[in-house]
């Protein structure tokens, strides 16, 4: 299999410790997989789940297989497509969730990222606002849906100005038309 050369953020070994954690050449294979899109990552985010990951606090879920690249948000521009691939072509801006068993994390040059895990992205949207929203929107989402919000009901949603918080606050009042909704806040935020 031939490979290609990317620059990517990985660690080693279950770890909180910032010195175990790498940035450098990283090898991937030269095409992407037949249902993956090469994603040149114009910005990624990081959420409380990658140092989790890392330090091995999640790996019933997320099992750790050094060496592990960190990221799961991404936001960029598509240099490539896999032959099965139908939604996208090489210059579309998109931005998505990379499922964790991925080859390729988000902070890096270049993440391989299945079709249907990305979305092109909205043109008034920074790439930098795009890679913030994929994570903590569907965990906000997921959590409504789970908690049977509907309309007319009323919701608690705490930390209100967090990551999720700020995405439960819209989705409660924009898409579930919840009747009410309190919330939580730091006096910092």
């Amino acid at each position: 299999m031939t490979t290609t050369e990317i620059t990517a953020a990985y660690f080693t070994k279950e770890t909180r410790d910032p010195n175990d954690f790498f940035v450098g050449p990283f090898s991937i294979p030269a095409e992407p997989a037949a249902s993956h899109v090469r994603v040149e990552v114009h910005a990624a985010a990081l959420n409380p789940v990658d140092w989790k990951r890392a330090a091995g606090v999640v790996k019933e879920f997320f099992p750790i297989n050094p060496p592990d690249l960190i990221g799961y948000d991404v936001a960029g521009v598509v240099t490539k497509v896999g032959s099965n691939v139908t939604q996208f072509k090489p210059g579309d801006k998109v931005y998505g969730l990379l499922n964790y068993n991925n080859a390729v994390g988000s902070v890096a040059t270049h993440a391989d990222v299945a079709e249907h895990d990305l979305a092109l992205k909205p043109q008034q949207l920074s790439f930098a606002e795009a890679a913030a929203i994929p994570l903590a929107g569907l965990t906000a989402l997921q959590a409504l849906e789970k908690a049977g919000l509907g309309e007319g009901k009323n919701v608690f949603i705490n930390a209100g100005a967090g990551g999720v918080g700020s995405f439960a606050l819209q989705l409660a009042h924009l898409h579930f038309k919840a009747n009410k909704i309190a919330t939580t806040v730091s006096t910092s935020k």
